[in-house]
């Protein structure tokens, strides 16, 4: 295929539903498309941190794939008057540096850009300095669920709220083109708003993919899967049927599959 131009992967947030965006980036290693850069937001996050460090994301997709609900359960360490966040975050951390254990940007085979969001200049931030784990752990820092991370003076909270598919920063660094996935729900069901946090992450969710498609413009140098979940079981604490969200991913990128290899090829 095509390598005279330089070509971005950018990975969109949204929790369990990120499964998508695991199918999506094996079929478009398998189809031959190369990358030369990555960035990602929350979840998108980590699964472009393991590609820009190891060159794929199958494993890290079928050990995840793998956890039962005594295994994602082993995450929810719970927090006793915490005012910060619902979960301390503890567990999670340890298993981001078991997997990237003191790996930094350098170490990465491709360039990657990691966003998360500064909560006392209200402003995005595109880390690509330091420890992975350390930026990891504050673009998926779920406001209100997981803890901010602190950095200096620097209060650090989930990229997705402020550009939850941060592709533009690929652009600035003289990407010629990106393929992005955008994880995005169309529409939900009455009985998941049943807790605080469903209804929260509910209205966060709206708010970032509402602020995705305004400010969103054709561009011919970007080629966005728009993974439009309408099913409950895709919302974005669901981790009982990460499959779906796999499969639904593979069906969506069989369907723009043939364009996307005439975009890619062009």
């Amino acid at each position: 295929m095509s390598q005279d131009r330089t070509t971005g992967l950018t990975l969109g947030g949204g929790g369990a539903k990120a499964f998508g965006s695991f199918a999506i980036v094996e079929e478009l290693l398998g189809f031959g498309v190369s990358f030369d850069a990555v960035s990602g937001a929350s979840a998108g996050a980590i699964i472009g941190a393991y590609f820009a460090l190891f060159g794929e994301v199958e494993s890290l997709r079928k050990e995840l794939g793998s956890f039962g609900k005594i295994d994602w359960l082993k995450f929810a360490d719970f927090t006793i008057g915490n005012r910060e966040s619902l979960i301390k975050g503890q567990r999670y951390k340890e298993y981001l540096q078991e997997k990237f254990e003191d790996a930094t940007f350098e170490d990465t085979k491709i360039p990657l850009f990691v966003a998360v969001t500064d909560l006392v200049t209200g402003k995005i931030d595109y880390m690509r300095k330091g420890k992975i784990v350390d930026a990891l752990l504050a673009s998926s820092a779920y406001p209100g669920v997981f803890p901010p991370f602190q950095k200096g003076n620097k209060v650090l909270v989930d990229g997705g709220v402020l550009d939850n598919l941060p592709y533009e920063v690929l652009f600035e660094h003289k990407i010629d083109r990106v393929v992005a996935v955008n994880l995005s729900v169309a529409g939900g069901d009455k009985s998941e708003l049943n807790s605080s946090i469903a209804i929260v992450s509910r209205s966060l969710e709206l708010m970032m993919d509402n602020a995705f498609h305004r400010i969103y413009e054709e561009d011919e140098r970007l080629f966005v899967f728009d993974l439009e979940f309408k099913s409950r079981f895709m919302s974005l604490w669901n981790i009982t049927d990460l499959s779906k969200s796999y499969d639904f991913g593979k069906k969506q990128f069989q369907k723009r599959k043939n364009e996307l290899l005439e975009w890619y090829g062009g």
